[in-house]
């Protein structure tokens, strides 16, 4: 009986599965050409960021049990600006539904927050919300609140005055004040001064 024999003529290769560490080799190559193709337009797309994104809350109650000259004050999480003299907070676009408790405020005196940002040229264009850096105020414990352009006022009822607040998206800010030529959404803006009282810059009250 006669086996038949199937061999592979001389001078050519049998065609098996390939080998792991190819796979490897052309799959390292195939994702470093990705990335030197996509890399530009990663780069091209971080100088546009998200105008509408929400951030986290910036303002924090200032503890005053020791600080009796500082009562009834915040602090921002992203520090004071450095351009401007001092007692300039930094905030963020996009705080939503933030609650600020204010501790030691002296009943019956007047207390503002002055918003920077009324130094900008603001459009000629009537709005529905002032233009501040504030897009929503509300207090609990306070009295004859105001709020405008150049900022906001309250009259504390008691120690005690809980701020809830929401600030502007970099969209809508920059819609008031088109005319700013740097719009810079991604980064902490110089937005209020710290809460003063009897200040010759200082709000009055409704």
């Amino acid at each position: 009986q006669l086996v038949r024999e199937d061999r592979v003529p001389s001078g050519t290769m049998s065609r098996g599965p390939p080998s792991p560490r190819l796979w490897h080799l052309s799959a390292c190559l195939w994702l470093a050409l990705w990335v030197c193709l996509a890399a530009p337009q990663l780069a091209f797309a971080s100088k546009f960021p998200n105008r509408r994104a929400a951030n986290a809350c910036s303002l924090r109650s200032l503890d005053t049990n020791d600080l009796l000259d500082r009562n009834c004050q915040v602090v921002s999480v992203h520090g004071e600006s450095a351009s401007d003299g001092g007692g300039v907070l930094n905030m963020s676009f996009g705080e939503a539904n933030c609650t600020v408790e204010l501790t030691s405020c002296v009943p019956g005196v007047c207390y503002s927050i002055v918003d920077k940002t009324y130094e900008l040229v603001q459009d000629e264009v009537p709005r529905k919300q002032p233009s501040s850096f504030f897009s929503s105020v509300s207090f609990e414990g306070a009295k004859d609140v105001s709020h405008t352009p150049r900022g906001i006022a309250f009259r504390s009822e008691g120690s005690r005055v809980v701020l809830t607040y929401s600030t502007h998206t970099c969209s809508d800010f920059y819609w008031y004040h088109g005319k700013e030529k740097r719009q810079l959404c991604n980064r902490p803006y110089a937005a209020v001064r710290e809460i003063d009282a009897g200040a010759p810059y200082s709000l009055p009250c409704a």
